[in-house]
């Protein structure tokens, strides 16, 4: 039997009180089928009225779509798929939810829910990527803040093409374009999913990636360290009175490499504040970029043992790399240690010389380390001043690339409970 794919051939749309005009029910719309099959399905309705709708079933692996349809001014609406003739009557409210039934053929049926979509607004931006399989080529596309999805690409055997779908919550993917289909997921700025021909038959895979713009501010915080035994938070300020923050927040580990992004966003003149990293288990730092300048910190948290209790540090935001620091105290005995943690702002190999200056000025020789493109160092003072018993001074770190460096300072290991930060300065700075 043919089951069915979850595409609308008639809607009716429910609107309590006064006739809605078409455009009343623009946005993007979610849901899933149940029944004889199941699956997913998407709706765009454009400010015209015009419905865009895409669906993926689960149980035959294969994708409807259909377009060029439009709600009449009193919310009803009538198409037919591209492939299969499924017969869907569903009820669109004005709060945004969906509920209705599908028939195919008169010996399959089922239900089908869903909602309106007002969550896609982080997936957001431009995506550019490759398809390969029966056929290959490239995509552009564009996700805007309501989770429409149009595009361009160029395919081997077809030449130049359009395409359009659209984005949920939970960031699903589907897309049209030609007669061909397209469904997957967004993870991070990554996009990855399966191309149908003609709808019905996979075709291969995609995979494509945000463009993510060089940021106009780039703040710099020289220490990240993992669960279980740390937890990293960061809280930023909008300073900007007029223009929402679009923030990416980049976790590089120490070789450099990239292990997390985040992107978020803080309206004109406000405050948020959210934890980062929670499912990494790699040392390493974090820059923050921007398009409006901002004011932070991030909260760099240790448990106490296995209890929910910790201690906290916290990390300002710099927005300067230098080639000269100093961390103006130090110590490292039976009591305190000191560690510094050192972060490569640029994307080339740098080398690190540290030195140990006691309270009377004494220099200890000299310690290099060689610091990767993007990539961080920590290192005990213990390290930098060839010994156990150090009782105050500080240390210069030079480097032959810019650099963000910060300092931890506590006692812990004798059972107290100081755990303090100390920012490395400029000390060249006017």
């Amino acid at each position: 039997m043919k089951t069915v794919n979850t595409l609308i051939l008639s809607l009716i749309f429910f609107c309590t009180g006064a006739l809605a005009a078409p455009g009343d029910y623009a946005g993007t719309y979610s849901g899933t089928m149940s029944g004889d099959t199941s699956g997913v399905w998407m709706a765009i309705v454009e400010s015209t009225g015009e419905i865009k709708m895409l669906s993926y079933d689960t149980i035959e692996d294969e994708m409807d779509g259909s377009r060029g349809f439009y709600v009449s001014s009193t919310g009803s609406v009538n198409f037919i798929t591209m492939r299969n003739q499924t017969v869907v009557n569903a009820t669109f409210s004005p709060s945004g939810s969906v509920n209705g039934t599908w028939s195919y053929m008169g010996y399959a049926s089922g239900t089908i829910t869903g909602t309106k979509q007002n969550l896609t607004a982080p997936f957001a931006g431009t995506y550019t990527g490759t398809f390969t399989g029966t056929d290959t080529g490239s995509m552009t596309f564009n996700i805007d803040p309501n989770g429409k999805v149009t595009g361009t690409g160029v395919s081997a055997s077809m030449g130049s093409f359009d395409s359009e779908g659209a984005v949920d919550n939970a960031g699903r993917i589907m897309f049209l374009a030609m007669s061909d289909t397209g469904y997957g997921t967004i993870s991070g700025n990554t996009v990855t999913g399966t191309w149908y021909e003609d709808a019905e038959y996979q075709g291969g895979s995609f995979t494509a990636s945000k463009q993510v713009p060089q940021s106009a501010y780039n703040y710099y915080i020289p220490v990240f360290k993992p669960r279980p035994g740390y937890w990293a938070g960061l809280g930023i300020t909008n300073l900007s009175s007029t223009s929402t923050a679009n923030i990416t927040a980049t976790v590089y580990k120490t070789d450099g490499s990239t292990l997390a992004t985040e992107t978020k966003t803080v309206a004109a003149g406000c405050q948020d504040s959210f934890t980062i990293g929670d499912s990494l288990t790699n040392n390493g730092w974090i820059k923050v970029g921007s398009d409006q300048k901002l004011a932070g910190l991030t909260f760099l948290g240790r448990f106490h043992g296995t209890t929910a209790d910790y201690y906290l540090a916290d990390v300002p935001f710099t927005d300067e790399a230098v080639k000269t620091l100093l961390v103006p105290h130090v110590a490292q005995n039976a009591n305190w240690d000191t560690t510094l943690y050192i972060a490569n702002t640029e994307n080339v190999i740098g080398t690190l010389t540290l030195v140990y200056k006691s309270k009377e000025g004494i220099a200890s020789a000299p310690q290099t380390v060689v610091i990767s493109p993007n990539g961080s160092q920590e290192i005990s003072v213990s390290t930098v001043a060839g010994s156990t018993d150090v009782r105050g001074g500080y240390v210069t770190i030079t480097s032959t690339r810019d650099i963000v460096a910060f300092a931890i300072y506590t006692n812990i290991k004798t059972g107290n409970y100081s755990y303090a930060g100390i920012a490395a300065i400029d000390p060249l700075k006017e």
